[in-house]
């Protein structure tokens, strides 16, 4: 948090593809202890350093986020997060059967703590009730089998109050999670100073080398509009050299080419002209298998099997986030660089 400064705020702002409360960069987010801190205080006055992450992957399906106790505070119950675009019937219906895991993993009921980031369906709304007086803005509903309570905060329980400054900070969270702004300077609160610690762990998250593959695409993309220029310029002074221009009418082809490619647009490619392997651009932390996965596949297919016009890789992406898929990618490009070869692995093997 420390390495972005306060004056690098007001001119930095986030990819659409890691905007507060996306997939990605809200379980980045809730992972840091400053968040971790921020929701465990605020839900049952924990001291922070108490929580740490543990892992939410149960045999078909994964939750969000889930915060255990450290050694010596086992006492306490576990904490699951979820953020979601849309709370609806069949969305609590999943954390209820998220919740039932909890209990058989860590033998207990769990505190949840539902961020609602777009719209809720007015029949689950129904369900829930301001928790206490002094945080209206926390709902909850009953659900004393499944969980010691069920916690909600949307766009609807916030969004008709006046708060006073500094802001609650897990007031603060819940708004940087649903104006998801790009920048600090165009939030509601951007002088709030959880507000700007929040953006602050943002940006040092994603410089941190887990979207690599982003700023790599800005670079091949600077450098192909470079080329671009430089054989513009050329081409006017081999207007009488044919062979000449079409060396360079096929430099400015390809770069052209490149450049959409790794823009993340669909073009086809000129078989004369050979492009650079499309190797994996994402730190690797561990040895894993880097193969798509046959439901993210089919998942894709059935995109592009239902859009019109130009493939839109960004709108498959947020898609599949949203319903708990394509979870390996961060960005666009990396997405359609696996499907790429994932279609090409398919085809060699129906060939032999």
């Amino acid at each position: 948090m420390d390495t972005i400064a306060d004056a690098d705020l007001l001119t930095l702002n986030l990819p659409m593809d890691f905007l507060p409360g996306t997939d990605k960069a809200s379980k980045m987010i809730l992972k840091h202890q400053f968040a971790i801190d921020i929701i465990t205080k605020g839900l049952i006055n924990a001291p922070e350093g108490t929580y740490n992450v543990a892992d939410a992957d149960w045999n078909e399906s994964r939750s969000d986020v889930l915060y255990t106790t450290r050694l010596g505070a086992s006492q306490l119950p576990p904490i699951l997060i979820e953020v979601q675009n849309v709370v609806n019937t069949a969305f609590l219906q999943c954390v209820i059967s998220y919740a039932l895991n909890v209990i058989k993993m860590h033998g207990g009921l769990p505190i949840i703590l539902i961020f609602g980031i777009g719209s809720s369906a007015k029949c689950s709304l129904v369900n829930f009730s301001p928790a206490t007086t002094a945080k209206s803005w926390i709902h909850s509903m009953p659900c004393n089998v499944w969980a010691k309570s069920c916690n909600l905060i949307s766009k609807e329980t916030i969004s008709s109050f006046d708060y006073d400054a500094p802001l609650d900070p897990l007031l603060a969270l819940s708004l940087f999670f649903t104006e998801q702004q790009p920048s600090l300077y165009t939030h509601s609160h951007h002088k709030d100073p959880t507000i700007i610690a929040l953006y602050k762990i943002a940006h040092s998250l994603m410089d941190s080398g887990l979207n690599i593959e982003s700023n790599f695409t800005s670079t091949v993309s600077n450098i192909c509009s470079t080329n671009e220029r430089l054989f513009q310029k050329l081409q006017e002074h081999v207007d009488g050299l044919p062979k000449a221009k079409k060396i360079v009418d096929k430099g400015i082809e390809y770069n052209s080419k490149l450049k959409r490619r790794y823009n993340d647009e669909d073009s086809s490619c000129s078989e004369e002209l050979e492009y650079p392997d499309k190797l994996p651009l994402k730190l690797q932390t561990a040895s894993r298998s880097t193969a798509m996965s046959e439901s993210d596949f089919s998942f894709i297919n059935k995109f592009k099997g239902s859009s019109k016009g130009r493939m839109n890789w960004a709108a498959c992406l947020t898609l599949g986030h949203n319903e708990k898929l394509l979870e390996n990618y961060s960005t666009p490009a990396s997405l359609k660089v696996s499907y790429s070869r994932a279609k090409k692995v398919l085809k060699t093997n129906h060939n032999k």
